[in-house]
This record gives C-alpha cells, sequence and structure tokens, in this order.
C-alpha cells in the first residue's frame, strides 16, 4: 500500500472547513457499518446487518442523516474544476485497459458525483455514465475516513495477477503545499482473506466507504461525457471496417499529448463528432484519416481529468 500525505491536515468542502473528525452530522450509516437494516460485503460474500468476519465488529458507524436514494430531483449540472476525490476501479489489465476505463467514482468540492456502470473493456462500447449528488455531511465523513484510512495498514496480500484500487484525496488548492492522500490497495476484496485480521477489517471499512460513495448518489440521471481521451493503441491487423476520423488534419497530428503513449483531449463539438462515428462501436478499434489506419483506444473522461487519465 501507498500512502502520500498532504501537509496540511484540512481540506475545505463546499465552504466547511474538514478535519480528521465531523460530529456534526447525525444518524446514517457509513464505511463498514454493521447496523441494523445494513449490509456488509466482505471477501465471504453480504450478510444482512452482520459483519462477515469477527474482526468487522470494529466497522465505524456514520452519523449523518439518512437520505433517500430515489433518482428524481433537479437534474445535476456537469460540475467545473477537478475532483475532490477519485477512485480507480482496480481491474486486471487484461479486463480492463486504463486507456479506456473510467474512473470508478469521481467526487468534487459542492458534491457533484460522477459514477461509471461498467469496467470500460477494450472489446466493449463506451460505458454508460451517472451523474449524482452526494450530500455535505456524506463528503466530509467521506474526506476523513480517508485521511483515518491513509493511517492504518491495510497489508499485501500474496496473490498475483490482480488489480491496484487507488483512492486519492486531492489536495485543496486553498492548501499552499497542495499535496494529495493517495491510498493504492492491491487486491482489495479479493485478496482481503490473505492479509491478517486487522488488516482485513481496514480493508472491508475501505471497500464500505467506496460503496458509499457510488450508491450515496442521489438526484441520479444518465451523464453523456463530453470529453473524450483518444490513445494510439496499434496496427490493425486487417484494414477493412474501420471508421472515418471525423476531425479536421492527420491522427498522428491530433494525438499530440502524452508521453509513452501519444493521445489527445478533445471536448465539446470535436468529442461529440468522435462519440457519434464510434457508435456502439468498440472503445478500441481501427480507425483512418485517408492516410494512415490505425487502432485508437477511446476513454471517457470526467471534468478535470487530463491524457494521462488523473
Amino acid at each position: 500500500m501507498r500512502v502520500s500525505w498532504r501537509t496540511a491536515g484540512f481540506l475545505l468542502v463546499g465552504g466547511l472547513v474538514v478535519s480528521g473528525l465531523i460530529t456534526s452530522c447525525a444518524g446514517r450509516p457509513i464505511a463498514g457499518t454493521g447496523g441494523p437494516g445494513s449490509t456488509t460485503t466482505g471477501p465471504s460474500g453480504t450478510i444482512s446487518g452482520t459483519p462477515t468476519s469477527t474482526a468487522g465488529s470494529d466497522l465505524t458507524t456514520s452519523s449523518c442523516p439518512e437520505v433517500a436514494l430515489t433518482p428524481g430531483g433537479p437534474p445535476v449540472a456537469t460540475p467545473a474544476g477537478k475532483p475532490m476525490i477519485t477512485v480507480t476501479q482496480g481491474t486486471n489489465s487484461w479486463v480492463a485497459s486504463d486507456l479506456t476505463q473510467p474512473f470508478a467514482v469521481a467526487v468534487y468540492p459542492d458534491g457533484t458525483a460522477i459514477r461509471t456502470e461498467d469496467q470500460g473493456i477494450l472489446s466493449e462500447p463506451l460505458p454508460e455514465m451517472t451523474i449524482g449528488r452526494l450530500d455535505q455531511c456524506q463528503l466530509q465523513e467521506a474526506v476523513a475516513e480517508i485521511e483515518r484510512l491513509a493511517g492504518v495498514d491495510l497489508g499485501e496480500a500474496s496473490v498475483t495477477d490482480q488489480g491496484t484500487t487507488t483512492i486519492t484525496l486531492h489536495g485543496s488548492a486553498d492548501d499552499q503545499a497542495g499535496d494529495d492522500v493517495v491510498l493504492d490497495v492491491y487486491a482489495l476484496g479479493i485478496g482481503d482473506e490473505l492479509v491478517q485480521e486487522d488488516q482485513r477489517t481496514a480493508r472491508q471499512q475501505l471497500t464500505a466507504l467506496i460503496d458509499n460513495l457510488t450508491s450515496g448518489m442521489t438526484q441520479t440521471a444518465t451523464w453523456t461525457p463530453d470529453r473524450l481521451r483518444v490513445s494510439a493503441y496499434g496496427t490493425p491487423a486487417e484494414l477493412t471496417g474501420s471508421a472515418t476520423w471525423p476531425l479536421a488534419g492527420t491522427i498522428a497530428t491530433a494525438l499530440n499529448q502524452g508521453g509513452r503513449v501519444p493521445c489527445g483531449v478533445f471536448d465539446g463539438p470535436d468529442a461529440a463528432a468522435i462519440r457519434a462515428e464510434l457508435g456502439s462501436g468498440r472503445a478500441a478499434a481501427s480507425w483512418t484519416d485517408g492516410t494512415r489506419t490505425v487502432v485508437l483506444a477511446i476513454g471517457v473522461l470526467v471534468p478535470g481529468q487530463g491524457c494521462s487519465g488523473t
């Protein structure tokens, strides 16, 4: 597990200063709760109201009020600026590529959240995305929980070929140091039985935290991304059936960002044109600009995310 800390101990959230302890909210189960009517998911399965290990008796409960998790309400606008919290999916590279895999969830300082409904697999269409909102109490508790878990040993699971889940609490613009709190956890979930009991408990708490961010969204609606990352992926085995590059100029000229992998970020009408040409086709497919045919990998970007994916 890799952890890096911001030097300042406070984060400005929606006009509220958040420290490691939140005491002003009351009543709703969150990360790792085994409260009445709740579910706790661990490597052995889900048991209503009961943790899946004896260590689960130490899981924390929330003081936030209950939130009705029903769709509807006023539309949530696409946020501006950069996310405050991002969570990667931690999928094996042979299941999904980081060139096409969106964040599991990205949360913004005003509580707007965008989650994916799929893994972003190369051989499948672009994943469906959902936008919604988290209330300020949920957001504050998530910040405090990430900071707490950054100081906890989550263990190293002795299993191979699994993915690493990365949870990042991005440094606030008001934090002059601007450092992030980053938790990298290898084989989260599938490797939980291969670590010590206290480490397993902490992993379950982290899983519950992520679940609360994704399933705690209200006012949910389908979100159509207005930004795409297009990356060079290779040369097609056959040149037939290629999509036509819809923008002016060559593909090579358009993919002028990135380092090891040439890529480009497209928004507005350019992103819409690429989406229209791709349609329901595979996220990684052959494209031609009339001079060259290449395989491009297309990924959904949330606001504030760039060519590198962060």
